[in-house]
């Protein structure tokens, strides 16, 4: 469980009282007080994320302390120098990070007292952790072997959690240095020696790296491999339900089941699905608290891969209905998954009322959000709606859905990459409202001449009015991109221009469509790129893109 804040903070003031009333002490059980006192106030600061306060107490701990010559000191000394490394390791400060286990090695690396050991023993492990985190991977291997050849024949019980640690250290630097084949031999070699440790602790990190070993295989779409590595987590632990490995094998179940979903075996993937939901609906394991919700969201996919849509809706329902009133942001998400889920199968049925009624639950869940995740899933949400607005012909609703995207992409919280995925949802709405505010394709209008005749004027009128709101819809994007250094945000701010010039085109202005081209510096390369995707709509679209097209090349 995460630490209580309060908690910390209590912690925090306690120590201070205490160093106020001893730092000017000079006997020795001060002294061993005042180092507790910072070690602890600076392991609850970092825990706070307080990283620079905790860096300043190690940092005043090893430098008061670090010429003591007391067993304990020399031993809080050398604890805290990997935990200051650590510390300007978090603060992206890794040549100081180095240069603190440097020290840490160079004082006590030697030395035989087992807590000296132990202390220059991680802090080999995390010197080698942080190269391989930075990407130096051959320094990172050097150093994990080093640390291995040091310490893997110390006695039994001595740094057995360690050295898993390191061997499955040294398969990970393996894997990326390309080295597949030994680095899942190295994983092999783990799980053989260690697998049946009677320490706890040890299994923990057994099953850590066969997951590690399946998560790289899956990045490297060595789905086999992943497979395996899963199926051995399960058979020599899937009847193990000690409190402590409950939750890494319940994940391993999960994770295995995703996987089947994703190779389409989603057949095996609802044994699984099924299997979690059962046992861990109601008694779920407290790291896992929630592992049944993705089973269930897991479960509602399968059946709609499989095409058994009204068992996945009643899935989703089953799924909203247990879970809407969850604060926690994991069952917020998948919630709004369902309901995405069940939107899908509406939009497949074509089913209009439907789908807006669930693009509604959607947004009332999506509104409001902070977080840059949840902001780009409420662009989408309104792109989303904006198309089956216009499809339904409810402008009004589909202009005020416009507008309230363009809002979103004003607002000066978000950070570029979600304006650009809010900027990608403009120029969507923007194309529904081109598309189904276009005019029949040039075949049918002859045959529905007579019958639009009287209509013609209104329709006119509406298709006018899509057209200045499809405009209204990208103006945005341009002018926030049109002079940007990176080139693909300067393809949205093209691909709006050239959204634009249609629109203007079907409005009857050809010098302003041009004018937009060029003063975007839109050329025919980038111009065919776009066409390529439009073409294929037909009709005045077509006919707008050819026309777009030879005005570039005049």
């Amino acid at each position: 469980m995460p630490p209580d804040p309060e908690e910390l903070e209590a912690r925090i003031a306690e120590c201070d009282e205490l160093l106020a009333s001893e730092r000017a002490s000079e006997d020795r059980e001060s002294a061993l007080r005042v180092a507790s006192a910072l070690r602890r106030k600076g392991d609850a600061l970092f825990q706070l994320a307080r990283q620079a306060e905790a860096l300043a107490c190690f940092e005043e701990l090893t430098g008061q302390f670090s010429d003591e010559e007391d067993p304990e000191l020399r031993a809080l000394v050398a604890e805290t120098l990997g935990e200051q490394a650590r510390v300007l390791g978090a603060l992206g400060r890794y040549a100081d990070a180095d240069g603190a286990f440097a020290e840490l090695l160079a004082r006590y690396g030697a030395d035989e007292d087992p807590r000296l050991r132990r202390a220059s023993a991680i802090g080999t492990y995390n010197r080698a952790a942080f190269l391989h985190r930075a990407g130096l991977e051959a320094e990172a291997l050097d150093t994990v072997e080093v640390f291995l050849a040091r310490y893997r024949s110390e006695p039994p019980g001595e740094l057995r959690d360690l050295v898993v640690l390191g061997l499955a250290l040294r398969s990970s630097t393996l894997w990326a240095l390309g080295r597949i084949d030994d680095a899942v031999a190295g994983y092999r070699e783990l799980a053989g020696a260690y697998a049946d440790d009677a320490d706890t602790a040890v299994v923990l990190q057994v099953i850590r790296a066969l997951r590690e070993q399946a998560t790289l295989a899956r990045q490297a779409d060595r789905a086999t491999l992943a497979l395996a590595s899963y199926d051995e987590v399960i058979a020599r632990y899937g009847d193990a339900w000690e409190h402590e490995l409950l939750a890494p094998v319940v994940r391993t179940l999960h994770d295995k089941a995703e996987l089947l979903n994703t190779l389409g075996r989603h057949e095996q993937a609802i044994t699984t699905f099924d299997e979690l939901i059962e046992r861990f609906t109601d008694e779920p394991p407290a790291d896992a608290p929630l592992i049944a919700l993705g089973a269930r969201y897991g479960r509602a996919f399968a059946l709609r891969q499989l095409k058994r849509d009204e068992q996945a809706v009643a899935a989703c329902r089953e799924l909203i209905d247990r879970y809407d009133s969850d604060e926690r942001v994991f069952a917020r998400e998948v919630v709004v998954s369902a309901l995405s889920l069940q939107r899908n199968v509406a939009a497949a049925a074509k089913d209009v009322d439907a789908v807006l009624a669930l693009d509604d639950a959607i947004l009332a869940r999506l509104r409001g959000a902070l977080a840059p995740e949840r902001r780009m899933r409420l662009a989408k949400a309104l792109a989303d709606k904006v198309w089956w607005l216009a499809r339904a012909d409810r402008i009004d609703e589909a202009v005020a859905t416009i507008d309230e995207l363009r809002a979103c992409f004003a607002s000066e919280r978000d950070d570029e990459d979600t304006a650009e995925q809010i900027a990608a949802a403009l120029l969507r709405s923007g194309t529904a409202m081109l598309d189904f505010g276009a005019p029949p394709h040039p075949s049918e209008a002859l045959g529905r001449a007579v019958r639009l005749a009287r209509s013609a004027v209104p329709s006119i009128t509406r298709r006018r009015r899509r057209m200045r709101e499809s405009i209204a819809a990208v103006e945005p994007v341009i002018d926030r991109y049109r002079d940007a250094s990176e080139p693909r945000l300067r393809s949205l701010a093209l691909e709006a221009g050239f959204h634009k010039g249609s629109a203007l085109l079907f409005l009857g202005h050809p010098h302003a469509a041009w004018s937009v081209l060029a003063d975007l510096g839109a050329d025919a390369e980038s111009f065919d790129r776009w066409a390529e995707r439009e073409q294929p709509r037909g009709g005045w679209r077509s006919a707008a893109v050819l026309r777009l097209r030879s005005m570039l090349l005049e």
